[in-house]
């Protein structure tokens, strides 16, 4: 039987001690913002097709140095940074759009998101109806269920907020795999034995149409967490996939629970970009309700990241990530011949 510890790290911090603490929010500095707004301007001007441009056409030096202790800060402290300091008013959508491409590239490498295979999501209220097939969380002003994206980083980048609600939620799964142990060890194990989710539509020719990993991993004394209790309840639709045990329903139900508790809530304001580990923390939001204005229609852009300091990968997150080395590029939903095996 295997015997589990509390996991110390940065990372095992609780919502109530993140909400009295800001060194997880960090503000550009005049020189950085200076330097991103020049090189996005030549970008441009240059005509450098958005996804295109690379590290070479958006030279930093200050922000480079400021983006690559966010990176750290990501993989081996909180987890999580709040990074601040753009002025979303004197930009474009397109400027933000391209200012958040180049700015991106000193984090980490693009993986593609869905269907469409961009490297960038719009996340707003397209009228998708939650449930149905082919919605996305992204496409709704519905409240989401805290759970992890498919990639080592994700970032958001605030360009409008919502007249109501919207508001941001997020919670360290290493502090849960934590209180699970204090609490219900007998839980805890579940949450590393496998269950099934819905690969909801993204699954390639000759894949199921879900896939069975656990939710908590470790790896070489490195822990990482993937979950969707949408999308676990989402396989339970389909006949091919074992029944799910009262006892893992247990689990992860008092998961969730967990989570809220010791989640914290902020508001992100036009150009506040979140940045998170999803091996290491969960994220939700709020529902929410636009106005008429364009100003008051809640709208991000998505980004996910494969990044060269990244973590080992338990061996059962193959099935989901392609890759599970450190450093290897990894994670996204790649089709046909693309995946990176």
């Amino acid at each position: 039987m295997t015997v589990r510890q509390p996991i110390s790290s940065p990372a095992a911090w609780y919502g109530a001690q993140l909400g009295r603490e800001d060194r997880w929010i960090r503000a550009l500095t005049p020189g950085a913002l200076d330097e991103l707004r020049s090189a996005t301007k030549a970008v441009m001007t240059r005509g450098i097709p958005l996804y295109e441009a690379t590290k070479a056409d958006f030279p930093l030096e200050q922000a480079a140095e400021q983006l690559q202790l966010v990176a750290e800060e990501i993989e081996n402290g909180r987890g999580l940074v709040l990074l601040r300091g753009i002025d979303a008013m004197r930009y474009t959508k397109d400027e933000l759009r391209q200012m958040f491409w180049g700015l991106s590239l000193y984090l980490g490498a693009a993986v593609p998101f869905a269907q469409q295979a961009a490297k960038f999501d719009d996340v707003m209220d397209f009228g998708d109806k939650p449930g149905t097939p082919f919605s996305r969380g992204n496409r709704t002003r519905a409240e989401l269920m805290f759970h992890t994206d498919t990639a080592d980083i994700t970032g958001l980048l605030s360009l409008r907020t919502a007249r109501q609600g919207g508001i941001s939620k997020v919670a360290s799964s290493i502090t849960i795999h934590n209180e699970m142990l204090r609490r219900r060890p007998d839980l805890l194990e579940r949450l590393f034995e496998p269950y099934h989710s819905s690969r909801n539509t993204e699954e390639r020719p000759g894949e199921p149409r879900y896939y069975t990993m656990p939710v908590f991993g470790l790896k070489d004394g490195w822990f990482a967490s993937h979950i969707s209790r949408r999308l676990v309840r989402a396989a339970q639709e389909f006949p091919e996939v074992p029944r799910i045990r009262p006892e893992q329903v247990e689990a992860i139900d008092l998961h969730a629970a967990i989570a809220e508790e010791t989640s914290v809530y902020f508001a992100m304001q036009p150009g506040d970009i979140e940045l998170f580990s999803n091996h290491m923390v969960l994220h939700s939001r709020t529902e929410f309700f636009d106005g008429d204005d364009e100003n008051q229609r809640r709208h991000m852009i998505r980004i996910w990241l494969s990044t060269a300091n990244s973590r080992p990968l338990p061996d059962s997150f193959k099935v989901l990530y392609g890759r599970t080395g450190p450093g290897e590029i990894r994670g996204g939903h790649w089709r046909g011949d693309h995946l990176p095996h």
